[in-house]
């Protein structure tokens, strides 16, 4: 009897040390083969790429809402196409030049909220301020009458009709002068406001022709006197370019001469 006892008593206690595993909590094994399916990966970066409104695009590739299967970047024009624009710089207007798979808005620097497509213009300052391309102003363009020959001991005078240029923020003069003996030239240019311009002054010697740009800045051309007082007067009007030859011998052509205005 008292080994019977025993018996039961080793038994029971061998019970007791066995767990329950419905009460340990370890999580039940599933059956249910009908879960949702992981719609992640990740980007070469490690980063989770989620698609958790299965609508085909990944928070990797700009999905903005991945609660909302008609909400991403490309999306169609009711379905809000623009809502997965980058704004970094807050001032409404999406990045131009978002990463790859982000809709692009219109916003050339999406890093400084005083550069928009709303933003005021100041001209030729060096910032596009208001994301059109350009600086401001416009380009106004002339061209002088051509193919005029280049005598000695006389002056060949052409004239090019500018307007729409109430001011000069910069200009370039184009020329094209063929001759076999440049120190003969004087080559002055004469605006319609401002001050005439020895642009050649007889120099160069035996050189073969005037070919180049001359600029308030340099050119490629250097000229005999500056440029500078120019600037800001009244480009409208008639132009002039004279070519004084200075000594016998030689002779030319002006074969071509424009300007190229910046004004406002």
């Amino acid at each position: 009897m008292r080994a019977l006892l025993l018996l039961l008593t080793g038994c029971n206690i061998g019970l007791q040390t066995v767990p329950n595993l419905l009460d340990s909590g370890y999580p039940p094994l599933s059956t249910d083969d009908t879960a949702a399916p992981d719609n992640s990966d990740t980007d070469s970066g490690g980063e989770a790429c989620l698609d958790d409104d299965s609508d085909g695009v990944t928070t990797c590739d700009g999905d903005c809402d991945d609660d909302d299967s008609s909400t991403f970047p490309g999306a169609a024009p009711d379905d809000s196409p623009s809502a997965c624009m980058t704004d970094a710089d807050g001032d409404g207007y999406g990045a131009d030049s978002p990463a790859s798979g982000v809709s692009p808005g219109t916003d050339c620097n999406d890093a400084n909220s005083t550069l928009n497509p709303a933003a005021a213009e100041t001209e030729f300052d060096g910032v596009d301020s208001n994301c059109d391309g350009e600086d401001g102003g416009s380009i106004v363009t002339a061209s002088g009458q051509g193919g005029m020959a280049i005598n000695d001991y006389s002056t060949t005078t052409s004239s090019a009709s500018v307007s729409g240029c109430s001011s000069i923020t910069d200009f370039t003069v184009n020329v094209s002068i063929l001759h076999t003996y440049i120190g003969d030239l004087r080559v002055t240019l004469s605006p319609p406001s401002g001050p005439s311009v020895l642009l050649h002054n007889a120099t160069g010697s035996t050189t073969d022709d005037l070919i180049g740009t001359y600029t308030p800045s340099g050119g490629t051309l250097a000229s005999a006197q500056s440029l500078m007082p120019v600037l800001g007067t009244n480009g409208n009007g008639q132009w002039q370019l004279s070519i004084a030859d200075g000594a016998g011998g030689d002779t030319g052509t002006l074969s071509s001469w424009s300007l190229d205005l910046v004004c406002p």
